[in-house]
């Protein structure tokens, strides 16, 4: 059996770390990883340095630069995307308004500024990745000016809101959906958290990220529009209390981070049935697909927690019970992927719950997490953070 984790935060490791720094990774395993990679992110840090040489000389990112579409405020600044799975009309002259066709993704779409917002969030977890465990300077350097230019400087910053966030052309100028997009900013919440003991990494720089996330999660939390993911009971409104925590969390206000903390416990029991299953996910014409990425931002979640002094998902409490049963409910499903109930249009992949049974291996210490992720063949983790922190689950789960 493996050993039982504690969930409490070890005080002498969270002193490692600035007080005022959260991540989605827990300060003990961050600090204990540091400057030594496990065994199963050795490669992946290998392709990072590659990924690194080949985008270091390129311009910073900024919503500013190159538009394809101008926000209806004509503001350059403002953030703007379009639904990803709108597509023009055909039997319109000019495809307006554009219609949905569920699960299937426009390939124009990272044409936008969220194709921008993700390859700037990806490229300073990757620079920062570098500077934690292999103290690459250029890497460091090359992400504190990213980030100085994507949320500082006045002539390239984005101003922090997603008012025109998933914009459907002809028929709406942004939705409270949007605001999923920012997602990709808690990669930017874990660089910082890997940048803080970079000479470079200055006390301006910080001062002005917090201000913006502050902004930004204050918007979130006051905006007609973007309250409308308050009460949504499926993965948007996880996200929506997830990136609320940990933004207001980042910038100082861990009251607010744990209001919203305990209201994302309500949805996570409103999200999932006691037999485990998610119902808004698996309507979806990838069910599968969707069960996974609810759970992956519910893991996330729990970091913030673990950082902040507060479990999400404590045995004992109805959301913890539900977030083992939601992922006890897709572990046959490895095995025997013919026999999912639902549709998955995308085509089935054990390797999408491969990463979120590292994670809860890691947060609970459970034997069942560690078989199930041993049993799945060829393993392929995506997500840089999960590789490099949480995998192997056998070098971070104690036998």
């Amino acid at each position: 059996m493996l050993k039982k984790i504690t969930i409490s935060v070890f005080c002498g490791l969270l002193l490692s770390l600035a007080a005022d720094t959260v991540a989605t990774v827990p300060a003990e395993l961050m600090a204990k990883a540091k400057n030594k990679a496990a065994s199963g992110a050795v490669k992946r840090l290998v392709q990072l340095e590659q990924e690194k040489a080949a985008f270091i000389k390129e311009p910073f990112l900024s919503v500013v630069n190159n538009k394809v579409l101008v926000a209806a405020s004509g503001d350059p600044h403002d953030y703007i995307s379009v639904g990803p799975y709108f597509w023009p009309d055909p039997t319109k002259p000019d495809g307006k308004p554009w219609i949905e066709k569920d699960g299937q993704f426009n390939p124009t779409r990272s044409q936008y500024d969220n194709g921008k917002m993700s390859k700037m969030a990806y490229r300073t977890e990757v620079c920062a990745l570098l500077w934690h465990f292999k103290r690459d300077k250029e890497a460091a350097e090359y992400a504190v000016k990213q980030l100085e230019y994507f949320f500082v400087a006045p002539e390239t910053k984005m101003n922090p809101h997603l008012k025109y966030g998933q914009s459907v052309p002809g028929k709406v100028d942004g939705r409270p959906a949007g605001m999923i997009d920012a997602l990709e900013f808690l990669k930017v919440i874990d660089a910082i958290a890997m940048l803080r003991d970079y000479p470079g990494y200055t006390k301006e720089l910080h001062a002005g990220l917090q201000k913006w996330f502050n902004a930004y999660a204050t918007w979130m939390r006051t905006d007609k529009m973007a309250r409308k993911d308050w009460p949504v009971k499926q993965n948007h409104g996880l996200s929506y209390h997830t990136q609320i925590a940990a933004y207001m969390a980042f910038s100082g206000d861990l009251g607010a981070a744990r209001g919203h903390l305990n209201i994302l416990k309500k949805r996570i029991v409103e999200s999932i049935q006691e037999n485990g299953i998610q119902p808004a996910e698996v309507r979806r014409t990838n069910g599968w697909s969707y069960s996974n990425y609810a759970l992956m931002i519910i893991m996330q979640a729990v970091g913030v927690g673990r950082n902040i002094g507060f479990d999400l998902i404590d045995p004992k409490d109805v959301s913890g019970i539900r977030v083992r049963a939601a992922v006890d409910y897709l572990i046959p499903y490895i095995k025997n992927p013919e026999k999912w109930p639902y549709r998955e249009i995308a085509g089935f992949s054990a390797n999408r719950l491969s990463q979120i049974l590292a994670q809860m291996c890691y947060h609970t210490g459970e034997q069942r997490y560690f078989d199930a992720y041993n049993s799945i063949t060829g393993r392929r983790i995506r997500e840089n953070r999960v590789t490099c922190f949480f995998i192997s689950p056998d070098e971070v789960c104690a036998k």
